[in-house]
């Protein structure tokens, strides 16, 4: 790769709540929660910033292919700090990519589980919620760095596969 490659990632990350853990479901291994652990001690050694919501596999792969790589996590219960995070950084410099992570995006619970486990409103609100938060951090995007491409996670650990998909 000749000049870098900037790609910011926006997930749940350590906010991912435990009942929210599809890992299985999907064929991974390891829970979010795991996964979360195991990246941030990438992070914390390697030229990654912020938190992350990616696999550790997944940076150290993207790394090694010659992106830069930022992260930061969402927090659902603090949109408005979230957004203004993913504001910042937007400012701060062009990116190539900006990945939005599975769990904003995704299906995160499976709906017949929740249904048969909690009442209908429950599962309504926690929808509005994250399709709120989900438009919210794709229009910041779009607002404020019309050139940067947009990239979806099709799973938790995804990132890369994202990553090579959008960029190469």
């Amino acid at each position: 790769m000749s000049t870098k490659k900037h790609v910011l990632v926006a997930g749940l990350g350590r906010f991912v709540p435990a009942e929210q853990e599809v890992g299985s479901k999907l064929g991974i291994a390891k829970t979010n929660k795991q996964m979360v652990l195991d990246v941030s001690k990438v992070a914390t050694s390697s030229q990654l910033t912020g938190g992350t919501n990616t696999s550790s596999q997944d940076l150290e792969k993207a790394t090694q292919a010659g992106y830069q790589c930022s992260s930061l996590d969402v927090n659902p219960d603090q949109p408005e700090e979230s957004l203004r995070q993913i504001k910042e950084r937007l400012q701060s410099r062009q990116y190539d990519l900006f990945i939005v992570g599975f769990g904003l995006r995704g299906n995160p619970v499976c709906p017949i589980i929740v249904v048969a486990g909690c009442h209908l409103p429950t599962l309504t609100e926690f929808w509005q919620t994250f399709t709120s938060l989900f438009e919210n951090v794709v229009n910041t995007c779009v607002e404020l760095s019309p050139k940067t491409k947009l990239g979806f996670s099709p799973t938790p650990n995804g990132m890369y596969q994202t990553i090579l998909r959008m960029l190469s």
